[in-house]
């Protein structure tokens, strides 16, 4: 599963309980009278596909499996099968926690121009696209006019 798909999961898992609380509020659920909420949602996979941090972590990750690829076709010419699968298991190791890495970098940013673009525009609770079944506003153009982003 690509690091990005996993970040689209747990993001997708968090927003779900966000709005579990949602509704809690709403229910009177929680003590006291529930303030306004007003609910925005923004594309991940927009915003990954289109901001430069990721665009250039993408050809970074390339670069480094390229790299890796040539390597363990060196290191692996004339090993026995199960040679070869411990040494790619231990690439794909070292790949995966490069992966991690570089979208934690990533995804710590946009959390950042989501949580300032929201701030400025008035919403206080943001949701993944994927979770949304009707109304709110898309923020995700306005992140990405934040991070500078030309259509």
């Amino acid at each position: 599963m690509s690091p990005i798909r996993k970040w689209q999961i747990v993001t997708v898992t968090s927003l779900a309980v966000a709005a579990v609380a949602l509704v809690a509020a709403f229910s009177g659920w929680a003590a006291g009278a529930p303030a306004p909420v007003n609910v925005a949602y923004v594309d991940t996979a927009v915003l990954l596909s289109r901001h430069p941090a990721a665009q250039k972590a993408q050809a970074d990750l390339q670069k480094e499996l390229q790299a890796l690829q040539a390597e363990f076709d060196k290191k692996s010419a004339g090993m026995s099968q199960d040679e070869k699968m411990k040494l790619f298991n231990e690439y794909q190791q070292r790949l995966d926690a490069r992966k991690a890495a570089v979208l934690a970098s990533v995804t710590d940013e946009l959390k950042s121009l989501i949580a300032q673009t929201a701030k400025k525009t008035g919403y206080n609770l943001v949701l993944d696209k994927q979770v949304v079944l009707y109304g709110g506003h898309d923020l995700t153009e306005d992140v990405l006019k934040a991070a500078n982003v030309k259509k």
